[in-house]
């Protein structure tokens, strides 16, 4: 007998009603995720995704680390991906299923298809890194760096909680700067820095590598620490 596929909404169902406290306290965003999953489905992209970001940021500001809280905002945050390829913000929107991804891998098993247009576009973007050609060895390669940064908030609730580290991740940098493909291998202690960390970089202005003055693609290995708060 095949086993079904879980969707979004019963997986918000299974985890914010188990009996375990951390599961109370998340409790509170099971209805508006609930919402903003049948906006989705509604095509009412707009709303989708101003109710999907204001949860997943009230998480970032007011939840510590754990699997439920990581399960819960990769939930928030694929919604916010689907409702942004739905409004047409399409590499934006796939940054941040990869952003969920990240989260919780888990959510690479989900049933995307009653999302229709969007869903199905997601779907089709699995995160891995594909091999790239190999540069000549005798070029003169550049490396990227970053040529704009903007500051990477500190989510409150991790701020609160002393949660602090360093995230490493890799992504992919094409010809033109624009980054995608984030792959997290060093993980901070909670997942909302996954989340803050990877919002932020998104609005960072890179330069790409170059290979004896011409851009070519490359993949960039990227560090954002977070240190803890004094009181």
């Amino acid at each position: 007998m095949r086993q079904a596929v879980p969707t979004l909404i019963l997986v918000v169902a299974a985890i914010l009603m188990l009996p375990a406290r951390s599961a109370a306290v998340l409790a509170q965003w099971k209805e508006p995720l609930e919402q903003a999953d049948a906006l989705v489905k509604a095509g009412e992209y707009e709303k989708a995704e101003a109710l999907s970001r204001k949860v997943a940021n009230e998480i970032a500001d007011t939840a510590g680390a754990g699997n439920l809280v990581a399960e819960t905002l990769g939930i928030a945050v694929t919604l916010r991906a689907l409702a942004t390829v739905g409004v047409g913000d399409i590499e934006y929107g796939v940054w941040l299923w990869h952003t969920a991804l990240n989260i919780n891998p888990g959510l690479l098993d989900l049933d995307l298809g009653p999302y229709k247009g969007p869903g199905a576009l997601l779907a089709k973007h699995p995160l891995f890194h594909p091999d790239l050609t190999e540069w000549d060895p005798d070029a003169r390669i550049t490396r990227p760096k970053v040529k704009k940064r903007q500051n990477i908030r500190f989510p409150r609730g991790s701020s609160a909680f002393r949660n602090a580290g360093a995230l490493v991740f890799e992504s992919f940098v094409d010809e033109t700067g624009q980054i995608s493909l984030p792959i997290v291998d060093d993980r901070p202690p909670a997942s909302t820095l996954i989340y803050t960390a990877l919002e932020g970089v998104w609005r960072w202005k890179i330069e790409p590598a170059k290979a004896d003055g011409k851009p070519v693609p490359c993949y960039y290995r990227l560090t954002v620490s977070y240190k803890p708060q004094r009181r």
